[in-house]
């Protein structure tokens, strides 16, 4: 978070004088300059499903880019790795539906997240806060949530498909239940490198003490980053996961996507969750993304308007 932060700083400091001194369009350009460095950097930082299936930015001469038959837009294709393996193919448009391939190769749409337009009085924005709040909440964060809710909605249509699940009775998360989980992508055979899990699943985990878990979970922080492992596995953990649906920008179920990990009952009690295990990342998928953040902007009188 400290690369978001100091971009943030900037973007606000330097951002002000031009609303300061009425130099409108000064600020419109600056804005549209800069703002997409801190979406970037923020989605970056705070994204989950980056972190499970890193992000590949490819340029358009990519060999494996085509321009689609029925519009000017691309479409990624190539070959399926592994025998027997069932590809699901998808995009991050929210009305896409994910299409499982049983065949040779697969292919999906690159297509844009465009978030809705943001109108803000110049007034506000004339305080830093109400800037990097606009900034965050109104574009950065929106685009997060929009990537990981539908990763999310992936992962369970997926597991769904294959029935790759195991189910925990009782109230505590033991040891077997990862060996059961790990054994569903060893059977392949494939290494597993990463696990997914909410904040609530890891905090129930340190709950028993690295006795019960003879000394297999740890949490340790290196030169200001926490990195935490299970099973000398990669943990993922995410507070992201308890994110409402984006029901405004989405058409298909489940619940046009949110991202819940936790379930819990009418007390507000955890009552389960989900926890994930995931191969090599190149046997997994791709993400791919084609081109950069771009910000649209303009003014109507005191009103500022943006859209990413």
């Amino acid at each position: 978070m400290e690369n978001e932060q100091k971009i943030m700083d900037k973007l606000a400091s330097m951002s002000a004088p031009f609303l300061a001194s009425g130099d409108k369009d000064g600020f419109r350009k600056y804005f549209q300059e800069n703002a997409g460095g801190y979406i970037k950097t923020f989605i970056e930082e705070e994204c989950w499903c980056d972190k499970v299936l890193p992000l590949k930015p490819v340029t358009a001469d990519h060999p494996m880019l085509h321009i689609s038959e029925k519009s000017d837009t691309f479409y990624w294709q190539e070959e399926i790795q592994g025998k027997g393996a069932t590809a699901m193919q998808a995009s991050y448009r929210s009305g896409d539906k994910p299409t499982f391939i049983d065949g040779k190769r697969y292919r999906f749409d690159i297509s844009e997240i465009r978030m809705k337009p943001v109108k803000k009085p110049q007034l506000e924005l004339l305080a830093a806060k109400n800037l990097i709040r606009f900034i965050k909440e109104d574009g950065a964060d929106k685009i997060r949530r929009q990537k990981d809710s539908k990763f999310k909605a992936l992962l369970d249509a997926a597991v769904a498909r294959t029935g790759n699940r195991v189910i925990a009775t009782g109230d505590i998360i033991e040891r077997d239940h990862f060996t059961a989980l790990f054994s569903l992508i060893l059977r392949y055979p494939l290494k597993v490198t990463k696990i997914l899990m909410s904040t609530q699943a890891w905090n129930s985990l340190l709950k028993w003490g690295t006795e019960y878990w003879d000394n297999k979970i740890s949490e340790v922080t290196e030169k200001g980053i926490v990195i935490k492992n299970l099973f000398s596995k990669e943990v993922i953990v995410t507070i992201n996961g308890n994110d409402e649906s984006l029901r405004d920008n989405g058409s298909w179920d489940p619940s046009n996507y949110g991202c819940p990990f936790d379930n819990y009952d009418s007390d507000n009690t955890l009552t389960g969750t989900s926890i994930y295990a995931f191969t090599e990342p190149d046997y997994l998928g791709r993400n791919i993304q084609l081109g950069d953040i771009n910000i649209d902007s303009k003014w109507d009188g005191p009103i500022f308007q943006y859209q990413s």
